[in-house]
């Protein structure tokens, strides 16, 4: 396998029309520059159908979409060739990528469709008729019966089929950001919701504590202050205090010694 020179591609595509409308100046470093066609799809499109250009006119594709381009030229790939494609590197390094297929099966015919994606931070602005997609053509070692029969061949334009395959929300960058950001702040506000409700929790249960402490603190001081209880005798008995204990008898008093008599 072996890919063409410039001169084997402006002189085969020359003779065998591989490529309509051809223009020679578009060879460059072996490789053809194919245009944007004149339809365009953008997922970020309302409502999801597809855009129709006149020559000039030009189109956006914003960060994080995929657009649905189609090629101004018709491609034939001979039988012993197989073709590659991809878009210019002045295009890619705005973000603009290709992720759909990169090459082109023996035996194909018709326009090629590129679905490619803008992966940078800003919008990118493309024109109808501007060369942005890169064709080279390589060799087989012999040709090949086994030729393309995919549901591509003889394509022309985008289908309704095309637009519905594509559309749908596109998960960018920019927008998992956002959603980031929402999700984020939800959180913060349901963490500081629950942090309050622990607060009150928290107040309200040392409240009641204290309540209580109180309370069984009264009661304690209440029942001290009470005067002692009587005693409690059974029915019919009386109640007798009991008789003072008489004073101890007092002894007697010393005599005293008569006068004259000896101590």
């Amino acid at each position: 396998m072996s890919f063409w020179s410039s001169e084997t591609l402006r002189d085969r595509a020359l003779r065998e029309r591989l490529i309509e409308p051809f223009q020679e100046a578009r060879v460059k470093s072996a490789a053809y520059e194919l245009s944007v066609g004149a339809e365009v799809f953008r997922t970020s499109t309302e409502p999801a159908v597809k855009t129709m250009l006149v020559p000039g006119a030009q189109f956006e594709i914003p960060p994080g979409q995929l657009a649905l381009l189609i090629t101004e030229e018709v491609i034939r790939i001979p039988p012993d060739a197989i073709g590659f494609i991809s878009i210019r590197a002045g295009i890619k390094f705005r973000g603009l990528v290709n992720v759909s297929g990169f090459h082109v099966d023996p035996g194909f015919h018709g326009r090629l469709k590129f679905t490619v994606y803008n992966a940078g931070s800003r919008s990118v602005v493309v024109a109808r008729g501007t060369p942005i997609f890169l064709l080279w053509f390589s060799s087989l070692n012999q040709p090949t019966a086994d030729l393309h029969k995919g549901d591509h061949s003889g394509q022309m334009e985008i289908t309704a089929e095309d637009v519905m395959r594509l559309s749908g929300d596109t998960a960018s960058p920019a927008d998992l950001k956002l959603k980031l950001d929402d999700l984020r702040l939800d959180y913060d506000k349901r963490i500081h919701a629950l942090e309050t409700n622990q607060t009150l929790a928290r107040r309200l249960l040392i409240g009641l504590i204290g309540a209580v402490v109180v309370g069984a603190a009264g009661l304690i001081i209440k029942e001290s202050l009470l005067p002692s209880s009587q005693p409690t005798v059974s029915s019919g008995s009386a109640v007798t205090n009991p008789a003072p204990a008489s004073p101890p008898p007092s002894p007697p008093p010393a005599s005293l010694p008569d006068a004259g008599s000896p101590p």
